[in-house]
């Protein structure tokens, strides 16, 4: 009976080490980075460069974040590209061609922060003022808001919970945390 035993272990043991567990505990799956953006949106950008010193500009948006921030913030990549339709502008507004533009445009590393008292189910969050170099150019963009729809998905859900806890200045260091596990793909442990 004894040996039995011995061989039953043995066989556990030999079965958790071939499938590459440590010390025959499981480890924790990987998953997949979750990507998380925003809906396009159109916004209405100002732009100061040197060559027009205020002009006006309407651009798809969207937001893709890459990180949660301890500090309540947001790091992501700005998508802008041309909209369909050209907006009517005041006579006091210059506004800059949209073939001048690229017809994408990708800015990594761009700040965002939460607008004040913001909850679900439109979460605003506020970009800017960036500095940005479109088709060649630098430009300056004044801060505008894009909106983050609440829906089932668990970063969505997260940042619904975030905006809450801020409003309420709860403890919201878990939630940035498990924000960036879920964009990293990194493991569930924890």
């Amino acid at each position: 009976m004894l040996h039995m035993k011995v061989l039953v272990v043995t066989l556990l043991l030999f079965a958790a080490h071939s499938l590459g567990w440590p010390d025959g505990q499981a480890t924790a799956q990987s998953r997949r980075p979750v990507v998380f953006s925003t809906q396009p949106q159109t916004v209405t950008l100002s732009i100061r460069s040197p060559d027009a010193p205020l002009s006006v500009t309407i651009a798809r948006v969207t937001y893709t974040i890459t990180s949660a921030n301890i500090d309540d913030t947001l790091t992501g990549t700005l998508t802008l590209s041309p909209p369909g339709e050209p907006k009517k502008q005041r006579r006091s507004e210059r506004k800059v061609p949209v073939d001048a533009l690229p017809q994408s445009f990708s800015q990594e590393n761009v700040a965002a922060s939460f607008r004040s008292r913001t909850s679900c189910p439109l979460i605003r969050i506020e970009i800017g003022p960036i500095t940005l170099s479109l088709g060649g150019r630098l430009v300056e963009v004044s801060r505008f808001d894009l909106v983050i729809n609440e829906t089932k998905a668990e970063v969505s859900q997260l940042l619904c919970f975030w905006s809450k806890q801020i409003s309420t200045t709860g403890p919201r260091r878990g939630i940035a945390a498990k924000i960036n596990r879920l964009i990293n793909g990194d493991d569930q442990a924890q």
